[in-house]
């Protein structure tokens, strides 16, 4: 399998990870007054991309430390053994590597590969998970904004109803808390829609460099 097929999913991760950074720290002061509209929703949710970001930084780290040795052990650069000290993903094979992965068995070879492949998808699956919860922290965040305004327009509603009516300065005074609770709701859905589509993205190219090392190993054996 040529090189670059390999490493362009981890490539294309540490640009999606570099650019989402970038975009926190250059949209800084627009991210604070999206916040603003909605802190409980919002923190919850940046909250989770945080930690969904340091997690992908730390498989991409992981991917990118076992995917470099395993091009060693093929190019003969470190000696096949079980002394050899694993890196990244590879360490799952710590103490299985030549008696069971580099094992004349092939039942047994497969195996293993398959508990490996289990291993790495549960990663890619977890970063899924989290792209999904970004989604639902965010449609939360909007029923809560909505029901907010819908609280408040009945409140208006009910002035204008009132003996005497009410002055046009107190009815516009009063659709300020009704807008405000739109803004509470659709601020939540844009940072999880947002979160939730950097996520996805960082997911899927995670599964495609499990793949691609999978699919080595396996032509190796």
């Amino acid at each position: 399998m040529p090189m670059m097929k390999v490493r362009k999913p981890l490539i294309v991760m540490g640009v999606l990870f570099s650019v989402s950074i970038f975009s926190a720290v250059y949209f800084a002061k627009s991210i604070e007054e999206t916040w603003h509209h909605n802190p409980v929703a919002n923190s919850a949710i940046l909250s989770l991309l945080g930690v969904g970001l340091a997690y992908t930084l730390y498989t991409l780290i992981m991917l990118w430390r076992g995917q470099r040795q395993w091009r060693e052990f093929e190019n003969n650069i470190i000696p096949w053994s079980d002394a050899t000290p694993l890196k990244g993903v590879l360490s799952f094979f710590k103490g299985r590597f030549e008696s069971e992965l580099g094992c004349d068995d092939a039942q047994l070879r497969e195996e293993i590969i398959v508990s490996f492949e289990s291993s790495l998808g549960l990663r890619s699956r977890l970063a899924e998970y989290m792209a999904g919860l970004l989604i639902g922290l965010g449609l939360l965040g909007t029923f809560i904004g909505l029901m907010t305004t819908m609280g408040s327009i009945g409140t208006v509603l009910d002035a204008l109803s009132a003996p005497g009516g009410v002055k046009v300065s107190d009815m516009l005074s009063g659709l300020s808390q009704p807008l405000a609770g739109m803004s509470s709701a659709f601020s939540a859905s844009l940072m999880g829609l947002l979160g939730s589509l950097l996520m996805g993205a960082i997911a899927q190219f995670m599964s495609d460099a499990n793949d691609n090392l999978i699919q080595r190993i396996r032509t190796w054996s």
